[in-house]
């Protein structure tokens, strides 16, 4: 009990002296602080200010970490009701009218509302000594609007952030965070570290990063051992060439850099330590350490489309199957304007996610610009990823060609082209013993029935990563069409897909009619382009039949090259 009496007996001496060195700008500051602990209990926002000290010369009146929980904790379904809470701030701060004082950053009135939170709130109080009355000024100026620029400027990041999230561009468009965290390319702003998933191929974490209170996520993939597919070569291709296409079409996912792991070290919250920049781009090494590298990629924090159309997590089909021929759209218009550029090579239903912008009933209305100058615009609660460029082929500057060829000029990666360090499946089928090993059971026992014989000829024409294939990527349209558009009874607009990927179709045989079949990107390309005269209608109806949709953004792709836009509603 002595001991609290003992703290209040120093914090009214503190407040007291206070007032003595500043005079009468103490005790105006001091009531301002006094109303803004008023109105923080009058807008019930947790008491954030209830525990704070009336004068605490050694931090800041409100911490970053404050003002982050009132944002978080006070912004709901994207609308945030805090600007008559900080026009009431400014105006016990006697900085009502901003001036033009915001507006090299932004004109937007709820913006500068974000922006005035953080920089009048968190400016710390000047330690205020009796023998330096030169410093009794700077609390006045901390608080003028003549300041205001300056003030913003030293806390430039601090406020771009609370400024992302006013926009609530944060969750619709992670790219808009990745640029806040440059690439997550900063281990040390990583606090948590979770695994998301383990199969026979390698494990993948969930990396978080916080920085001044604005939480972000990325993905770090590891293999499960020295022969898995080595992730040096996802890494080339990512950042050499889907980078480029992910700012063109929303479908694709960031790559953002590759790491060894310290010898002796494993995967933790401590990544800073266990993690090394795989700066050379040295082939030779990635063989060397191929069961030790790390690749950080983008987290897109949705979910497979898998069990949706497969069921085994009994997952209501009704709530994606309206959108199948959009889903379809989003796949394949980029696929067919990369041509021979690019082929994903392992393009199943478990490396499509669904990507949800919005947490409420908001989707996204999706304009695609096609060549010929029309569009095809559809609405969509979900954005479709493809993931894991680990067997893709990219045509762009020879490159998946040259770095395979590279691969096996080096001796490090020994004498059958880096088969033992996890490139053996993209040279094809000849360099993977266990491809090999498939193939030579199913041709000792020949097959009995369609599925099977389908197996086996794939395995014999295994996909080869210093080729393209124009036929392979249907793979995941077959996925759809069995489990889906045949199984729901859905409209056809085509018969079938190739039964056998790895034999390449060039030239188009779909003509528009339901009898036809499709055989490359091209096809697919055509079907849909007949198909969504019909589809667009019923897959906007799903979000116009219930009052509960509303119009999120609107996001425009193109077939030029043109990189994609969105707008918020």
């Amino acid at each position: 009990m002595s001991t609290r009496r003992n703290r209040r007996a120093v914090n009214k001496n503190r407040r007291t002296k206070y007032r003595r060195v500043v005079g009468g700008n103490a005790d105006r500051i001091l009531s301002k602080i006094e109303a803004l602990k008023q109105l923080s209990h009058s807008f019930d926002l947790k008491n954030r200010f209830s525990s704070l000290p009336s004068f605490n010369k050694e931090s800041s009146l409100v911490t970053s970490e404050d003002i982050d929980s009132w944002l978080l904790d006070s912004t709901k379904q994207g609308q945030c009701p805090l600007p008559k809470y900080l026009r009431q701030i400014r105006k016990i701060l006697g900085v009502e009218q901003s001036s033009g004082v915001f507006g090299f950053i932004t004109k937007n009135a709820e913006e500068e509302d974000a922006l005035a939170c953080h920089t009048l709130l968190s400016a710390p109080i000047p330690n205020v000594g009796p023998t330096d009355p030169k410093r009794q000024e700077e609390i006045v100026k901390k608080f003028s609007v003549d300041n205001m620029e300056a003030e913003l400027r030293s806390n430039y990041e601090m406020v771009i952030a609370h400024l992302i999230k006013v926009q609530n561009k944060l969750k619709a468009f992670p790219k808009e965070l990745s640029k806040f965290f440059k690439d997550y390319a900063d281990l040390s702003w990583v606090k948590l570290v979770s695994k998301i998933s383990s199969g026979k191929n390698g494990v993948t974490y969930r990396a978080e990063f916080s920085k001044y209170g604005l939480v972000g996520h990325a993905v770090l993939k590891r293999p499960m051992n020295a022969t898995a597919d080595n992730l040096f070569y996802e890494f080339m291709m990512g950042k050499e060439f889907i980078n480029k296409q992910a700012l063109i079409y929303p479908c694709f996912i960031n790559t953002y850099d590759l790491y060894y792991v310290r010898q002796g070290t494993m995967i933790d919250n401590n990544l800073q330590d266990s993690l090394v920049s795989f700066s050379k781009k040295d082939i030779g090494e990635s063989c060397e350490m191929s069961s030790r590298l790390a690749l950080m990629i983008e987290h897109v924090g949705g979910f497979p489309i898998s069990p949706f159309i497969d069921n085994k997590e009994k997952t209501p089909i009704e709530r994606i199957i309206d959108d199948t021929y959009g889903f379809l759209f989003q796949v394949y218009f980029p696929l067919f304007y990369l041509g021979t550029k690019f082929t994903h090579y392992d393009l199943h239903d478990g490396n499509i996610m669904l990507q949800k912008p919005f947490p409420d009933d908001r989707f996204v209305r999706m304009v695609y610009h096609m060549q010929d100058g029309s569009t095809v615009a559809f609405d969509s609660e979900f954005i479709i990823k493809m993931i894991d460029y680990g067997l893709c082929f990219v045509g762009e500057g020879n490159l998946s060609s040259t770095l395979i060829g590279d691969v096996c000029k080096t001796r490090n990666c020994g004498s059958r082209c880096g088969s033992d360090f996890g490139y053996g499946k993209i040279h094809g089928r000849r360099n993977d013993t266990e491809i090999e090993g498939k193939l030579k059971r199913m041709t000792e026992v020949p097959p009995t029935n369609d599925k099977e014989k389908q197996v086996l000829q794939n395995l014999m024409n295994w996909p080869d990563s210093t080729k393209s294939n124009v036929t392979y990527d249907l793979w995941f349209l077959d996925i759809i069409n069995d489990l889906l558009i045949k199984k729901y009874k859905l409209t056809q607009y085509f018969v079938n897909v190739p039964k056998y990927f790895g034999v390449e179709v060039m030239g188009g045989t779909y003509t528009g009619k339901s009898t036809d079949s499709v055989s490359n990107v091209s096809d697919v390309m055509a079907m849909l382009h007949v198909a969504m005269q019909s589809e667009v209608p019923k897959i906007n109806q799903k979000y116009a039949a219930n009052t509960k949709w509303k119009l999120g953004a609107t996001m425009h792709i193109y077939s030029d090259g043109t990189p994609y836009t969105y707008e918020l509603a």
